[in-house]
């Protein structure tokens, strides 16, 4: 299937292009250490990426540029482009919250949440952030243009899911830095129990765009997305991995390890961990735990051992590396 690209420029916007590289020109002969160099390039050599802004705000110059301008400083100062995918937790990527997949019927790329996933897990919260902006922008700089849908599937979730922080977040940088590329968003059987939490995020799109939400059942997912393109769990038989080791980068830490590197003390570290003990079971992460043992316990117990130089017989802090027989070790 073709991939829908929206990255010509067309006559009607290519002056405007020309005018808003002319005044980023002018504006970094003063403001150049806001930006890194191959952003500044990349204004004078790649149309699209100009015109984006355009687009997003109705080819309104001034607003255009203030928006390009807020974007470029995003990316230095997150530092995306020297972020390594394995400086995360290996849990971020395993676990399958956010992942991009196959193209819809239309030819856009799709990208998963799993609202299941997302669990109220305190200061870890900032981090899993920042994992999400990162993905979001390696996948735009991949992208080059095309088109993209969201598909937020609410299954299996209830109470300890309404963390809406994390799709808030998601949608806001889709719309505000990586403008004039998201198609449409579908929310899969979302619980009424989520519906004032969603009329929040819901604004984040204008009055006059909220055709691209739609609301759908499981069953009618097939309208937008060929079956043999969607993963199993959503009732497709597309097999590519979207979750488990095949999608954790070499070399990651683990979430504690991780945690404590950040200076979230050692008990909020555990305390994460218990929140996500049952995935971590079902799922089999840390492949020498007992799936009917106190993993947070034994995590604990293992902590003090080492922190004693006492031997250790098995490590419980181990997390596949995709296509290695060995287990990396916090």
């Amino acid at each position: 299937m073709s991939i829908n690209n929206n990255k010509q420029v067309t006559n009607k916007s290519g002056p405007l292009v020309k005018e808003m590289q002319k005044r980023f020109s002018e504006f970094i002969k003063t403001n150049a250490d806001q930006f890194d160099e191959e952003d500044i390039k990349r204004i004078s050599e790649d149309d699209f990426f100009v015109k984006r802004f355009l687009i997003s705000r109705k080819r309104n110059v001034d607003s255009a540029f203030k928006m390009m301008i807020e974007t470029l400083k995003w990316i230095k100062r997150e530092d995306f482009r020297r972020l390594k995918p394995n400086h995360f937790p290996s849990e971020f990527y395993t676990i399958g919250v956010l992942f991009d997949y196959e193209p819809d019927l239309e030819g856009n790329f799709t990208i998963y949440i799993r609202v299941k996933y997302i669990l109220r897990c305190g200061p870890m919260v900032p981090h899993a952030i920042k994992w999400a902006s990162k993905f979001f922008y390696d996948l735009d700089v991949k992208l080059q243009g095309a088109f993209y849908t969201v598909l937020i599937d609410f299954q299996g979730c209830g109470v300890k899911n309404a963390e809406f922080e994390f799709i808030w977040h998601a949608i806001n940088i889709m719309r505000t830095y990586l403008p004039a590329c998201l198609k449409q968003i579908l929310v899969i059987d979302m619980p009424k129990i989520f519906k004032f939490g969603w009329l929040i995020v819901k604004q984040l799109v204008p009055e006059s765009e909220r055709s691209i939400l739609k609301f759908i059942s499981r069953q009618q997912l097939f309208d937008f997305i060929d079956p043999k393109n969607v993963p199993e769990f959503l009732g497709g038989s597309c097999t590519r991995p979207c979750q488990g080791p095949l999608m954790v980068p070499k070399g990651c830490p683990t979430a504690i390890e991780y945690g404590l590197s950040k200076g979230v003390p050692l008990d909020q570290c555990l305390k994460v961990a218990k929140i996500y003990e049952p995935i971590i079971k079902e799922q089999n992460l840390y492949k020498m735990v007992d799936k009917d043992e106190d993993f947070v316990s034994r995590v604990e117990s293992e902590l003090k051992c080492r922190s004693e130089g006492k031997p250790l017989e098995k490590s419980s802090l181990t997390v596949e590396q995709p296509g290695q027989d060995s287990l990396q070790s916090v």
